[in-house]
């Protein structure tokens, strides 16, 4: 039975238009069926409002083949573009022709598009004469009738400019969403009343507060990874920060990656509220040994309150509750920084980064207890745990940061180890004439600097005391394929029942 044109069509729109899947595959499988009979390549080669959503400039791809797909979208009445960029080195022969066209496309069909998402590095594009950020920032000053979503990413990492103070000419009666990295919102504007999804790169307290404040209908905020000093947020906006917070948490998304202070922190998560979507954040905050002290304000108790509202903010979780979500945890000690990072295989859009910083003259031996304390309910459930030391291992050994932490973690079923982590674990299992990981069945281990007869040694003593306990683990697994596999079998051949395996 044949299709009638009707459905065919259909089928090919519905093609199209599936922002499910990459626009490659996409154009791809259209221009694959239109090669598949005459009949078919008759209905699709005029179908210009198929082709409108396929519009796709890249370096990567045939120049004239991008070309010849403009020329058939260009009577669409609607157009879902997509223009990719250099991300690496400057190549002449491709990103000159890019430029052109792409500037084209923009020039041509700006009135009638939807969706655009354009991706570029703005100091690689400044080498082939004017930028072409400049001519995007000059496009966007025009009116965009038919524009419901734009994405504007400079792959840049040291550019952030604000949008133009007169962007859209200040019509864009259909947009909804923007995301604009890196760039910071300049002032309100009629058309970002209307905005229900917003993703941009603040720049300050102020920043966030606009956004919040001149978008009414925002639902969704996402905040770009800002690179500036960790004055992002300064204690003295704490109070306007604290007030804030019921109308910013409701909206906030994701955080891909701030600095603030512990006062600020502690301002921004006073209140209670779930994610609207994704669950992502990744925090530097600042802290000081004033901070872990009773008596301050903010202070130790109005701390675990923020932690407890920024676990909630994530999924819902709560102490009582994170065993349902299977997370898994990191730990990174430094000198002056400690990272803690949540994660669950299950769900790639639910993270948390907190990296404490106190600086080089912070004291480690009070701040740090303070934060293992602080975390060890919502971590004493996790099944997988990974402790890394950067530096200061044996100051942190000495003054037992960790042990409490550690020893609460009766759930742990495999860690990921490597020569200092097992140093501490070592250290703590003498010290407590015990076994850490009682349910402890598998070992990921991941030496930093190779496989030396002294770390095997550690290896062996590691899971030999669990073979004396009755309670042996049952496979370890090497990250290096490369390492000297019959030294590491000579090594652990006297550990029962176990299982060695190598892999990434």
């Amino acid at each position: 039975m044949h299709l009638n044109d009707d459905l065919l069509l259909l089928i090919f729109n519905t093609i199209s238009t599936d922002r499910n899947v990459d626009i490659g595959r996409r154009q791809a499988t259209i221009r694959y069926a239109s090669q598949v009979c005459q009949r078919w390549r008759d209905l699709i080669l005029p179908a210009s409002y198929v082709w409108g959503r396929l519009v796709w400039v890249n370096r990567n791809q045939d120049f004239h083949w991008m070309k010849e797909v403009f020329e058939r979208a260009k009577t669409a009445s609607l157009l879902s573009v997509r223009l990719h960029g250099q991300r690496g080195s400057w190549q002449e022969e491709k990103d000159r022709p890019f430029n052109s066209l792409a500037i084209t496309v923009l020039q041509n069909v700006w009135h009638r598009l939807e969706d655009v998402h354009i991706s570029y590095r703005t100091d690689l594009y400044s080498r082939s004469g004017r930028e072409f950020h400049d001519y995007l920032w000059e496009q966007i000053r025009n009116p965009a009738p038919s524009l419901r979503s734009i994405v504007i990413h400079d792959l840049n990492p040291f550019m952030t400019n604000p949008l133009p103070v007169d962007t859209f000419n200040g019509s864009a009666p259909l947009l909804q969403e923007l995301s604009c990295i890196r760039a910071t919102i300049p002032s309100p504007n009629p058309w970002l009343s209307r905005i229900t999804t917003l993703v941009f790169t603040p720049q300050s307290l102020e920043d966030i507060i606009n956004a919040v404040s001149w978008a009414h209908d925002l639902k969704v905020l996402r905040l770009g990874e800002h690179l500036d000093d960790r004055a992002f947020f300064r204690p003295e906006d704490q109070g306007r920060l604290k007030l804030m917070s019921p109308i910013i948490l409701p909206r906030l998304a994701r955080i891909g990656g701030l600095s603030l202070s512990f006062e600020a922190f502690t301002a921004l998560w006073s209140s209670r509220f779930m994610s609207p979507a994704e669950s992502y954040s990744n925090i530097s905050i600042s802290i000081h040994e004033t901070h872990v002290k009773e008596g301050q304000d903010p202070g130790p108790s109005q701390f675990l309150t923020a932690l407890s509202n920024f676990f909630y903010h994530h999924s819902g979780i709560t102490t009582s509750n994170i065993h349902n979500h299977g997370v898994q945890w990191y730990l990174e000690a430094d000198y002056n920084v400690l990272v803690i990072e949540v994660s669950t295989l299950s769900d790639p859009e639910l993270y948390m980064k907190l990296s404490f910083d106190w600086g080089e003259d912070g004291n480690y031996r009070e701040i740090t207890p303070f934060i293992a304390r602080a975390i060890t309910e919502y971590a004493m459930c996790t099944k997988h745990f990974q402790l890394r030391f950067v530096g200061n291992m044996k100051g942190y050994i000495r003054n037992q940061v960790f042990d409490s932490l550690l020893l609460s973690m009766e759930d742990v079923e495999s860690i990921t180890v490597g020569y200092t982590s097992l140093q501490y674990y070592d250290e703590l299992e003498k010290r407590e004439g015990r076994e850490l990981f009682t349910k402890l069945r598998t070992v990921y281990f991941a030496p930093a600097h190779g496989m030396y007869d002294r770390l095997l040694d550690e290896v062996k003593a590691f899971l030999m005391r669990r073979v004396e306990a009755g309670r042996p683990v049952s496979t370890i697994q090497f990250s290096d394929p490369n390492e000297d596999k019959s030294k590491i079998l000579r090594a652990l051949q006297e550990v029962s029942g176990l299982r060695i395996t190598w892999g990434k």
